[in-house]
This record gives structure tokens, C-alpha cells and sequence, in this order.
């Protein structure tokens, strides 16, 4: 199941599981993980008396297929929860420790507010204090799931988040080298002047960032060579020994 699927479902069968085990006959509070789903003081949709608490996730991986699944990811599955198990309390307790500060903006609980039994989440949060429809039309989780999104297909055009921070970086060097020497063409005749230089010394000017640049790669290339030439070396060694 994704972390955005409605939660009842997942808590039947983790209950039917309980009740294949025979644990429900002999525990009535049960603490589970698995379904990035934090809960607290669940119980299934058929009853019982067994109630149960989710863990949640401390993993932000919203689910972008759609607005509606993000929004669900929202309410179901916020990273940052966690169960508190005190012997001195009579049940066990969900921590909210991580709350919603951006997306969505949770609104007062109202006396007459109660947790749906598939939350199982009581109390003001990222989570059981959120309104449905007031999320729904929240501009601010709205533009975070395009964000999320365009990220998204970003990353399965060039393959990967690894790959985007690499093109990323790079495009932002490009960018600052060509700013730099944009800068040193507009102002070439103030700088001549003011330095006493002429083309020459101008264009060296410009190119020293280059210079620098290629000398700082001498090193850090013969480094990553080297190393491929040891672990070839090394790999032909085992080969013949194995041989």
C-alpha cells in the first residue's frame, strides 16, 4: 500500500493477521509500524476490543501522482510521528514531534470534532486538525504538489535526483562564467583605464577563472585515474589469480 491509500483497509487486515496469530486474545492495545500511517487509538471497521497505534514515518515521500493522492498524503501519512510507551499511562501515546508548517494550514478543532476511526488521531495537528475541504482548495499545498511534480518528471527526464543535482550545478557554473565575463566586457574600457592594461592583460583577465579551473583539475583527474588504474590493475590481479 502507498502511504496516500485510505487507512481502514490496511488496519482490517493487520487485525485479521492479530486475530490469526491469537494475539487478540491476550493483548488489547497493539503498537505496529509498516504503513506509514500513524494512528492512535484505532480500532477496525468490524470492532473488537483490541485498539492500535501506527508509528507513522519519518520519511517525506508524498505520493504526486495526483493533487488528491498529495492531498491525502497530507492527512494520512506527515512524517514525524511516534509512540510513547509509559508504564505509568494506561495506553500508549502518539507523538506528533515533526508538525505541518507549510503546505496546509490546520484549523481549530471544535468541540464537536471527533477522530474518524480510520485516523484513530486525536487532538489539534498536521494530521487530525487538517479540514478536507478547506485542503482542498489551499493554495499553498496546490503550488507544493506542482512543485513536487515538476520535480518529479524532471528527474525521469534526466535521470534521477542524483543526476539533477550534478546538471544543476553545473548549469549554475556555466551560468556564473558567463556572468563574470559579461561583467568584465561592460566594464573592459573602465578597467583598462583604471587598471592601465590593455587587450591583453583584458582578455587575461577574463580568462584566469578558466585557468584556475583547469589548473584544480590536474590533480583531482590524475587522482580518479589513478584509481581506476589501480582497480583495473587490481582486478586483473585476482582474474589470474583465480585462474
Amino acid at each position: 500500500m502507498r502511504p496516500s491509500d485510505p487507512t481502514g483497509p490496511a488496519l482490517d487486515a493487520f487485525a485479521q493477521v492479530v486475530e490469526n496469530l491469537g494475539w487478540s486474545n491476550d493483548v488489547d492495545q497493539i503498537v505496529f509500524a509498516h504503513t506509514h500511517q500513524p494512528l492512535a487509538d484505532a480500532r477496525p471497521s468490524r470492532g473488537g476490543r483490541v485498539r492500535y497505534w501506527n508509528t507513522g514515518s519519518w520519511i517525506y515521500e508524498p505520493d504526486v501522482s495526483s493533487y488528491d493522492a498529495y492531498v491525502s498524503y497530507l492527512q494520512k501519512a506527515w512524517p514525524g510521528t511516534a509512540v510513547l510507551i509509559d508504564t505509568d499511562e494506561p495506553s500508549p501515546r502518539l507523538l506528533q514531534i515533526r508538525r505541518r508548517s507549510s503546505c496546509s494550514t490546520p484549523r481549530r478543532r471544535r468541540d464537536g470534532d471527533r477522530p474518524s476511526a480510520a485516523s484513530g488521531l486525536r487532538g489539534p495537528g498536521p494530521v487530525a486538525g487538517m479540514s478536507s475541504g478547506g485542503l482542498a482548495h489551499n493554495a499553498a499545498a496546490a503550488l507544493r504538489w506542482r512543485e513536487h511534480r515538476a520535480l518529479q518528471r524532471f528527474d525521469d527526464v534526466v535521470g534521477g535526483p542524483a543526476r539533477r543535482g550534478v546538471i544543476v550545478m553545473l548549469a549554475c557554473v556555466l551560468a556564473l562564467d558567463s556572468a563574470d565575463k559579461a561583467t568584465v566586457g561592460a566594464v573592459g574600457v573602465q578597467l583598462e583605464r583604471g587598471l592601465h592594461i590593455g587587450n591583453a592583460g583584458l582578455g587575461l583577465l577574463v580568462a584566469v577563472t578558466s585557468i584556475m579551473g583547469g589548473l584544480g583539475s590536474i590533480p583531482a583527474g590524475g587522482l580518479v585515474t589513478g584509481c581506476a588504474a589501480r582497480t583495473c590493475c587490481r582486478s586483473r590481479s585476482c582474474c589470474g589469480a583465480w585462474r
